[in-house]
């Protein structure tokens, strides 16, 4: 069955959210959930597991809302000065997410016949963690050119975006070995 038909009602979903997060809260939204979604059709097509299957489309279907609050949270400045904070907690919940997915269609796209399963394993961990720290910066360079044309204060900026990529790369380093072990576990039975 194709892929857009047996999840057209998720696609639906992942359009019109992507829709209004980014008449709600700009571009950057656009770009982030339009890639967002784009990979997990992908992971969905990739996984051959009914589990990974459900868990792709629960936090599929809950990270839009999960992003939103985060962002309405730091926007009303509702706990003072929690901004470093809730901001490192969303990006490292987006990395273990993404994190994942990747690691799924990895597995599905490289071939593991021809390496040995514990290096086919770091194989695939490493290439994770450098996948998902690439779309790390590539947001930060999206943030860093809209700060620009809102002709922001770029040098206050600077430690966050610093702290943000250290966030994305321990949370992918985190989520990846845990990856790592479980799939040499399951290879080994």
């Amino acid at each position: 069955m194709n892929v857009l038909n047996k999840y057209k009602y998720f696609i639906t979903f992942a359009v019109v959210t992507t829709a209004i997060s980014t008449y709600l809260l700009g571009p950057q939204l656009f770009v982030l959930l339009g890639g967002f979604y784009t990979l997990t059709l992908l992971a969905l097509k990739s996984s051959n597991s009914k589990r990974q299957k459900k868990f792709i489309l629960i936090s599929a279907f809950l990270y839009p809302f999960i992003e939103y609050g985060i962002k309405v949270f730091i926007i009303s400045n509702i706990i003072p000065y929690s901004y470093i904070w809730i901001n490192r907690i969303e990006h490292a919940l987006f990395s273990i997410v993404i994190s994942y997915y990747i690691f799924i269609v990895l597995d599905k796209i490289i071939p593991s016949q021809k390496i040995k399963k514990l290096h086919y394993s770091i194989l695939l961990g490493v290439s994770t963690i450098s996948l998902l720290n690439l779309f790390g910066v590539f947001n930060e360079i999206l943030e860093m050119i809209i700060r620009i044309y809102w002709q922001m204060d770029m040098r206050r900026y600077y430690m966050d975006t610093m702290l943000d990529l250290i966030t994305n790369l321990v949370a992918s380093v985190l989520i990846v070995i845990i990856l790592v072990i479980n799939k040499t576990r399951n290879d080994r039975k």
